[in-house]
């Protein structure tokens, strides 16, 4: 029987929930990281109406600094970061016409590939590395036989000395 997911649980419930469990007064400091929290979530729920839809499901709101009036974005990739060079201003402008964004004077993309990486995907990642890796007798991790076939093929018909001396010290580390 498989079991079916749930819904996540957003981080400021899940200290909130904490903060329950701590006899006498919550920790001031963790308050504050909750209110952080929550203002951002805020705000990213407010950013994302600005979005057209298919930028919305590839950035997060990863900060922002209302003393400096700066939003940090972060998209997955380099090319998504392209994509909002060219939007931001327009996007600055929508923003500043808002009551929770009145203080932005500057938008900042950052890149962070892992965002949106799921267990899922890194499980996924992991199964691709074994296809072309094994452990030995001896526990080492070498080429599993069909590549390593493949790489001494290549080698006997590459005519490139430098791609044969290459493959040949490819092979010998294995």
């Amino acid at each position: 029987m498989k079991r079916e997911k749930s819904a996540p649980i957003p981080v400021s419930d899940l200290l909130i929930h904490s903060m329950r469990h701590v006899p006498g007064q919550a920790d001031p400091l963790l308050a504050g990281v909750i209110l952080k929290i929550k203002t951002l979530a805020k705000l990213e729920q407010r950013l994302k109406s600005f979005l057209p839809g298919f930028l919305t499901a590839r950035c997060r709101l990863a900060d922002f600094d209302e003393t400096q009036g700066k939003l940090i974005l972060a998209v997955d990739s380099n090319t998504m970061a392209a994509k909002w060079r060219y939007l931001k201003e327009d996007l600055l402008k929508k923003c500043q016409q808002d009551f929770l964004f009145r203080d932005l004077v500057s938008i900042e993309i950052k890149v962070n590939p892992t965002l949106f990486q799921t267990a899922e995907n890194l499980k996924n990642k992991n199964k691709a590395k074994k296809k072309y890796l094994y452990q030995d007798a001896q526990g080492r991790r070498c080429l599993s036989p069909p590549v390593e076939n493949l790489l001494k093929e290549m080698r006997q018909s590459v005519k490139d000395s430098k791609v044969q001396i290459a493959l040949k010290k490819l092979l010998k580390i294995t």
